[in-house]
């Protein structure tokens, strides 16, 4: 799996890149801080990024929310008589050959055409074949598969334009990335107070960070958009 973006580095060496569910500078909005103190900026992108790796596990989304690119996605078609088929992650911005194939022979197997044998239902994901698509393990195989939303990251970025296909993140994901961040800042602690050694560095270099589970409303949001198939 790749992910495409732009990465914008921060004076301490830590850089916020296109995994982030929402930026810096929304972050620090949220806390009262002002753009040119940057005392807590390493340890705020730091946050950042753990948390939204967090809303996209197991007990938020169940997938990735920002865009990426896989060079391959392999679908399982367990029964007879099914036509559709759901994509790792959505929206789906573009995809290559879609091709069907028994025992993974690839080379030969049966390259699909785009709104004749099959469609792409971009919004949600979903690949529906006309008839049924072949039965078996890995059975169908879908390349080039880019899919998920514009990290606000990207979008931020001067001269951005969406793309063909391209969709940015919601903003109720914004949101709750964005009081996830805060209530994980907040609920840092210092080593030192824990008997170990802050070494005379500041609370933003030193701190650990406590995210704890999701906030109730973080919880609900991301559950909107959490894929139940495994």
């Amino acid at each position: 799996m790749t992910w495409q973006g732009t990465g914008t580095s921060i004076s301490g060496g830590v850089s916020e890149d296109a995994t982030q569910l929402c930026t810096l500078a929304q972050v620090k909005r949220a806390l009262g801080v002002s753009d040119s103190d940057t005392d807590d900026d390493d340890a705020l992108v730091q946050i950042i990024q753990q948390v939204s790796a967090q809303m996209e596990g197991l007990g938020g989304a169940n997938r990735r929310m920002t865009e990426h690119t896989l060079s391959y996605a392999y679908f399982d078609v367990p029964h007879a008589g099914c036509d559709i088929l759901y994509a790792p992650a959505w929206p789906i911005v573009s995809c290559g050959a879609v091709v069907e194939a028994a025992d993974n022979a690839w080379a030969s197997g049966t390259t699909l055409v785009v709104d004749t044998d099959y469609y792409l239902d971009s919004d949600r994901g979903r690949l529906i074949r006309v008839g049924s698509w072949l039965t078996g393990r890995r059975s169908v195989r879908a390349a080039s598969l880019k899919a998920g939303y514009v990290s606000p990251v990207t979008s931020s970025a001067g001269g951005f334009a969406l793309a063909s296909g391209q969709v940015l993140m919601p903003a109720d994901v914004v949101g709750a990335a964005i009081a996830q961040a805060v209530h994980a800042f907040n609920k840092r602690i210092d080593p030192a107070a824990v008997g170990q050694s802050a070494g005379g560095a500041s609370l933003s270099d030193s701190a650990v960070v406590l995210a704890g589970d999701l906030l109730p409303g973080v919880a609900a949001v991301m559950k909107r958009y959490r894929r139940l198939l495994p």
